[in-house]
């Protein structure tokens, strides 16, 4: 039976993703790897080490943050923080930042295999990247706004609360869609139509619930997301 391996950078930002992690292995058990990737290089040297060593036709899920041509490795919970010197030689994980995890300089470690990456903008040059390098499948997505920052970037003005509110519904999109396409074994292709289908109930349930907090902008930013599912190489591959 094939396998799966799923990697998650330390970042206190993402800390929501652990939730499909924990999906994830509780209906993969034993056939799923999860690697929470620690805020230091040797977690990182490590990651790269069992990526490269990989059978074909493995599925790697990405947990994180990202751009349009990168994966980010883990960043410590002080990382953008002023902390004397004493402080950052007695806790250097927590100063760390890794920066560039995944990129065109070591992108080859994917070849042969089935890609699902939930990382920013992931949707754009990274997918195609990941495909020139010999990578079967890619499902990436577009902007992923998780920060009342983000959004503002994008023309929303998000609460707190708003923000909490949609990456429950994100977490809860991709183990919902992640979890039946490994059940019934779909495609690519297939467990993108399912999204489109799960979110577009998501965001008729919102429109209809007039209790929602600020529905109309949860419902804009899922509609969104939608739209920046994009899958690059053969999305007739079964995803597991």
């Amino acid at each position: 039976m094939s396998k799966a391996i799923c990697i998650h950078p330390y970042d206190s930002s993402t800390f929501f993703l652990r939730e499909i992690s924990f999906a994830l292995k509780k209906i993969l058990q034993e056939n799923i790897d999860i690697i929470d990737v620690a805020p230091n290089s040797y977690s990182h040297e490590r990651t790269i080490k069992i990526l490269s060593n990989l059978f074909n036709d493995e599925l790697v899920i990405f947990l994180g943050h990202g751009g349009s041509n990168y994966v980010l490795g883990a960043c410590g919970d002080y990382a953008d923080a002023l902390v004397s010197s004493d402080f950052e030689e007695e806790y250097p994980d927590k100063i760390y930042r890794h920066g560039n995890f995944i990129d065109s300089n070591n992108i080859e470690i994917l070849k042969n295999n089935k890609i699902f990456c939930l990382s920013c903008n992931s949707g754009e040059e990274l997918g195609k990247l990941a495909i020139e390098a010999g990578a079967k499948s890619f499902l990436g997505f577009n902007y992923i706004p998780t920060s009342e920052e983000e959004f503002k970037l994008k023309g929303f003005s998000a609460t707190y609360d708003d923000v909490t509110n949609f990456k429950i519904e994100l977490s809860n999109i991709i183990i919902a869609s992640l979890t039946h396409a490994i059940k019934k074994s779909l495609s690519f292709y297939e467990l993108k139509s399912f999204m489109y289908i799960y979110i577009n109930k998501r965001m008729n349930f919102l429109v209809r619930n007039k209790e929602a907090v600020n529905r109309r902008l949860i419902v804009d930013a899922l509609y969104f997301f939608k739209k920046g599912i994009i899958i690059y190489g053969d999305e007739s591959l079964p995803l597991f």
